[in-house]
């Protein structure tokens, strides 16, 4: 009920916002996680769509490779990787739509640069995933018999026998990596939306407190500028759940004039009732 009654005082009525002044700070805590999962909810409804691998997205990743104008003169014999003509320091990179980018490359990997993107590597022996000081290896070539003469060309000629040989690897390591993957999504979208709601709560706090002098303590003060985040974080929700970006804009400027109406009733001396 306390939740309730803050809530609807965040949107509708900022001057009783005062009242809460001797809120527990576990209270205001519970208030916030509820503002983070309500403006989270369309990115953690989505994360399981998107981390998906159904007919769309192989067919984005066959649009990427099909005749991009570098072929990857690259195949596999015997459980390794060989260049066409033998060429031990060429290097291929491509970059996906996704934002993945794709290598293909008979080096050492410690004569590969660090990449500040998500990367996968195709290395002599196997593929792995490398991304600024994280690597791990996804599979080895020689466990999986069916990618014996593989020619990397067929993805530039979107051959059907190279896709059909590839599609089931990579659908079997999304979905061995999915439940790595959501958790990481998940642990974004919260922290994102943590960071934003807090951040704002502070700028409206550091003007008011320039209004208000010292009637309040900072901590006091930023702890009442939390309740306000409720518009904020409505419109948030809204905006990404109807794809109307005034609805964002709404519930932005009704935080700002929230904020500045409970700085009025503190400098005025608003009531200060228990509630």
């Amino acid at each position: 009920m306390k939740l309730i009654r803050r809530l609807s005082s965040g949107l509708f009525s900022p001057q009783e916002i005062v009242n809460y002044q001797k809120d527990s700070r576990w209270l205001t805590t519970l208030y916030l996680l509820i503002l983070v999962l309500l403006m989270a909810l369309p990115s953690l409804l989505t994360i399981n769509k998107d981390s998906s691998f159904g007919y769309n997205e192989k067919l984005s990743l066959r649009e990427d490779f099909y005749r991009d104008g570098v072929e990857m003169p690259f195949y596999i014999k015997h459980g390794q990787m060989f260049h066409d003509t033998g060429d031990t320091e060429y290097s291929y990179s491509k970059a996906l739509k996704n934002g993945i980018l794709v290598k293909a490359t008979l080096k050492e990997l410690s004569e590969i640069e660090q990449s500040t993107i998500p990367t996968v590597i195709f290395t002599k022996n196997g593929v792995i995933f490398h991304y600024t000081v994280y690597t791990d290896v996804l599979l080895s070539y020689a466990d999986y018999p069916s990618l014996e003469n593989l020619d990397f060309s067929g993805a530039y000629d979107n051959d059907e026998a190279f896709w059909g040989v590839v599609m089931p690897i990579i659908a079997d390591k999304l979905a061995e990596f999915k439940p790595y993957v959501m958790i990481a999504s998940i642990m974004v979208a919260i922290l994102g939306t943590l960071g934003s709601l807090v951040i704002w709560s502070l700028i409206t706090t550091v003007f008011q407190k320039i209004n208000i002098g010292s009637k309040v303590k900072f901590t006091k003060l930023w702890q009442l500028m939390i309740y306000v985040m409720a518009p904020y974080a409505l419109g948030n929700l809204l905006s990404d759940l109807f794809g109307l970006v005034l609805l964002y804009y709404i519930g932005f400027i009704l935080m700002v004039v929230n904020s500045a109406k409970i700085g009025q009733t503190i400098v005025t001396g608003g009531t200060k009732n228990e509630l």
